[in-house]
């Protein structure tokens, strides 16, 4: 068996795997719709989230966690700016921020 018979085989059992679950599909009644749009949109949610990040990531600083490395790759560490010591004194910026903007005497 060739490489070629094997990728023939593969692609036809896909597509008799296809048609088998369309062919399903128009046997269900209308209120199972539904529920199958439900879980067709989980698997491809679950296949997105698995997968890999599309980029490169760059290595783990020193000290940083796992956690750390899923949420650089997610973009979320980086896409704002803000002072270095904010994590430190947002709670009297804040107070200053809802002061001035609140506080008409």
């Amino acid at each position: 068996m060739t490489v070629d018979t094997l990728e023939h085989n593969s692609s036809d059992n896909r597509l008799d795997s296809r048609q088998q679950l369309i062919d399903t599909i128009h046997q269900l009644p209308d209120n199972l719709i539904q529920e199958l749009v439900q879980f067709t949109n989980y698997l491809l949610y679950q296949k997105s989230i698995s997968s890999p990040p599309s980029f490169t990531s760059e290595p783990l600083p020193p000290g940083k966690s796992e956690g750390y490395q899923k949420l650089k790759d997610s973009g979320l560490i980086g896409c704002g700016e803000a002072e270095a010591d904010l994590s430190e004194t947002y709670k009297a910026r804040y107070a200053q921020e809802i002061v001035g903007k609140y506080d008409h005497r």
